[in-house]
């Protein structure tokens, strides 16, 4: 619940907003849920904030812990521990900003409602306090003050005067600060816990931030052994440390204002596991300085910060180490860092000063690269012409600057046409000169057709990687489906053929136990199971003998059945002799009789057969008793 003061509902424009969770939402009898969606309804000094859904915000707007308006009024940010959201407020169409008597007074005495008709057109009605008689009547009252109301289909009549969006601002798991741009009203600067901090304009989407800006404090040393003064301020720039490749000990310090070599020699004695029985030091020294020269011309005009912007050291055999330095002013400074190129290079001036006029003036570029040579040379050539003019506060004035060497390898490609430098004047361009440009620009544009064409063919083929890669992806994804199913139909054979071994090592079991105890049991029968040992034998012998008289009984019992059968067969044939038989008192056979000896013959036959199989199964089993 948002509240404002209740001495006018011009609350927009107050500083004096805050949140009051406690008070209890204010009832809307005449509100309608088809009315204004994510508008402020303001009545008896209180603001509630009307949703889509048709209900208040409570629990968001209990979360609000800090509302900020931007300078101009025109919009509030509601600040809370994880999330932050922008009201816009549209004071400057609705209402001028009054005094606070005005505003009391005019709330004393009159009270405006919105009519909002169905074409999506709006009034505002002022109605006074005798003109509000019935509350329930409000609607009728202020469609008949309303001139616009005629012709036109009312949708709705509310006490709104003031119509809020509401926009979300960004996602953040926690908002530690967020605060008004203080150059704009239309931009939001928001600190998260990520160490981020983004701005936002609420002109556009602020669901993505305009501008990121990440809080890389530097790292604590863990550990700090050693402090060195350089001697420089905050004044002189960024300084960058770079390590010799080559020697851990040495560590360059680039500045704008100079170079620095540290020699931490500490470190090769702390990589081979030595104990300090002292604290170890270093020693720093400065090798470049851009300090303006005290002997130069104070009322020179035309001078450039010679500020160093690059540096790279450059380890040469016979020179040992150069720092070669770019500075602002587009020169280039060569510092010779270690002792040994002091000591060569002066070996050089000496040489060349004493033989100069000879002929043996080209010994430095037979001794030295063709680079440094030059140097030499123009240093050497510099000493013997003017001897008396060097000083001893620069000691690299005669070595020939790297940006004159480059202009001498320039010079020679512009001699060969192959280069048009940036003095050409357009007075002094010739047919030569043109000619040139224009070949020159039938070449880029050749580079051009040629990168355009590459670029296609590049794009082509990452189409066709793309294409590549999705078939192999679908491909991966079937033969890993295909795996799945051969390993759970794998696992499910093992799990059967583990089942199967475990049935038959339980009956390989059982078929050695039972071997075993016949083995075990055999020569210790007892007199009753030897007793029934030789019963069971004398029935084998009985058995034996009646096989014979077994058979001749079926023998016999087929061909009475065989007998029957034709003597049926024959009796249906002459019916009327067996009728005239029947009638003389004859003693043939009935039917019935003669079913009943089938039966009989037929029941026999079935004993007979199921005392064979009996007598075989006793015969097997004494067999198996005998082994």
């Amino acid at each position: 619940m948002l509240a404002a003061s209740p001495s006018g509902d011009d609350w927009a424009l107050r500083a004096n907003l805050q949140l009051c969770g406690a008070v209890s939402p204010p009832t809307y009898a005449d509100l309608r849920t088809a009315a204004h969606l994510q508008t402020f309804d303001v009545r008896d000094g209180g603001a509630a904030l009307w949703g889509d859904s048709g209900k208040l915000f409570l629990q968001e707007a209990a979360e609000v812990e800090q509302v900020k308006l931007n300078a101009s009024g025109s919009q509030a940010l509601l600040l809370a521990k994880n999330w932050v959201k922008v009201l816009r407020l549209p004071v400057e169409n609705k209402r001028r900003p009054q005094s606070v008597a005005q505003r009391r007074g005019e709330s004393d005495e009159s009270t405006r409602f919105l009519v909002k008709f169905e074409d999506g057109s709006e009034q505002e009605v002022t109605l006074e306090e005798n003109e509000l008689v019935n509350e329930d009547d409000v609607e009728e009252i202020v469609k008949r003050h309303s001139r616009a109301a005629q012709g036109k289909r009312v949708a709705f009549v509310s006490r709104e005067h003031c119509v809020a969006s509401v926009r979300a601002v960004g996602y953040f798991s926690k908002v530690r600060h967020a605060a008004w741009h203080p150059l704009s009203d239309a931009h939001i600067v928001v600190l998260s816990d990520a160490e981020e901090i983004t701005v936002f304009n609420t002109q556009q989407d602020v669901s993505k931030p305009e501008q990121r800006h990440m809080l890389d404090f530097p790292a604590k040393a863990p550990l700090l052994i050693e402090c060195l003064n350089l001697g420089i301020d905050d004044s002189g720039g960024k300084a960058v440390l770079e390590r010799d490749a080559t020697d851990s000990r040495l560590v360059y310090c680039l500045h704008s204002t100079g170079v620095h070599v540290i020699n931490v020699s500490w470190v090769s004695a702390l990589a081979m596991g030595k104990q300090f029985t002292t604290l170890p030091k270093s020693s720093v020294r400065h090798v470049f300085s851009v300090s303006p020269n005290s002997t130069g011309s104070p009322n020179r005009t035309d001078a450039v910060v010679p500020n160093v912007v690059g540096a790279r050291v450059v380890k040469n055999v016979n020179f040992g180490h150069l720092l070669l330095l770019r500075l602002a002013s587009g020169s280039f400074e060569i510092v010779n860092v270690s002792a040994a190129s002091s000591e060569l290079l002066k070996g050089v001036l000496v040489d060349s000063s004493s033989i100069a006029v000879s002929t043996s003036g080209a010994h430095p570029q037979k001794t030295l690269p063709g680079t440094l040579a030059s140097m030499a040379s123009s240093k050497s050539r510099a000493a013997v012409s003017a001897p008396a003019n060097a000083s001893s506060n620069s000691t690299d004035g005669g070595i020939q600057a790297f940006g004159d060497i480059v202009e001498e390898k320039l010079e020679a490609l512009s001699a060969r046409g192959t280069r048009v430098t940036g003095n050409t004047l357009m007075h002094e361009v010739d047919d030569a000169v043109l000619a040139f440009v224009l070949e020159r620009v039938k070449i880029l544009y050749e580079d051009v057709e040629y990168i355009d064409e590459m670029d296609q063919l590049m794009r082509d083929r990452l189409q066709l990687h793309s294409t590549m890669i999705k078939v192999q992806t679908e491909k991966a994804v079937a033969v890993q489906k295909s795996a799945a199913d051969a390993r759970a139909s794998l696992k499910a054979l093992q799990d059967k053929m583990e089942r199967a071994l475990a049935v038959q090592q339980n009956l390989s079991k059982r078929a050695a136990a039972v071997l075993q105890a016949v083995k075990e049991n055999q020569p210790h029968l007892s007199r009753t199971e030897r007793d029934f040992k030789g019963d069971l034998e004398q029935m084998a012998v009985g058995v034996r003998r009646m096989k014979p008289r077994v058979s001749e009984l079926t023998v016999l019992g087929q061909r009475a059945v065989r007998l029957l059968e034709s003597a049926a067969l024959s009796a249906a044939s002459s019916s009327r002799y067996w009728n005239s038989l029947g009638a003389g008192g004859s003693s043939a056979l009935s039917t019935e009789k003669k079913k009943m000896c089938f039966d009989v013959l037929r029941a026999e036959t079935q004993l007979i057969d199921d005392t064979k199989v009996m007598l075989e199964d006793l015969n097997t089993n004494l067999q198996q008793l005998n082994e």
